[in-house]
């Protein structure tokens, strides 16, 4: 079977663990655990799920030799005002529903207090300049770092190699005596 970087994720949702999804992206499985989702909770497996509204899960990465890293989500799936038609690998698929994903790391949870709050910030000019200010401190901080290692490794190499050439070592052959 060819390697196509193919990931094992699964989906963790008010607890509980099911399914196990597979593609190459956190992202892409977060868009099929919405899909999951949605059919669990029609067929009432799933009772904390809201149709037509944000649902907050996380997807962990089960792939074998990974770190079983955690994923947070928000996703939504909505029912399209008309089906498109695709037409894919020869077959005429019907898509009803639309899913949208975002992800959670680092943002503001959707409920504080009882009431909804946007997720994520509205960048505003002052905030892009400070972040591209922040990115520039940092870039030339690490080729400082860089650059000062580089030196280090080399005059220790430099000093290696003079003291080799300075000092002959001797070398010894040690014989084996055959046991009889």
């Amino acid at each position: 079977m060819p390697n196509n970087n193919k990931r094992s994720f699964t989906i963790e949702f008010d607890g509980k663990k099911f399914g196990r999804l597979i593609s190459r992206t956190p992202r892409q499985a977060a868009q099929k655990a919405v899909n999951c989702l949605a059919k669990r909770a029609k067929e009432g497996e799933i009772s904390k799920y809201n149709q037509n509204d944000w649902n907050e899960f996380k997807i962990i990465e089960t792939t074998r030799g990974s770190s079983k890293k955690e994923f947070g989500y928000r996703g939504i799936r909505t029912t399209r005002d008309e089906p498109v038609e695709a037409k894919i690998s020869g077959k005429i698929i019907l898509c009803k529903y639309d899913t949208k994903v975002y992800s959670t790391r680092g943002k503001v949870t959707n409920k504080v207090g009882g009431k909804k709050v946007k997720m994520g910030t509205k960048t505003t000019k002052t905030n892009a300049m400070k972040s591209k200010a922040t990115k520039a401190t940092k870039s030339k901080a690490t080729k400082a770092t860089k650059s000062k290692a580089t030196k280090t490794k080399a005059t220790k190499a430099t000093k290696a190699t003079k003291a080799a050439k300075a000092k002959p070592q001797k070398t010894t052959r040690k014989t084996r005596t055959a046991k009889k």
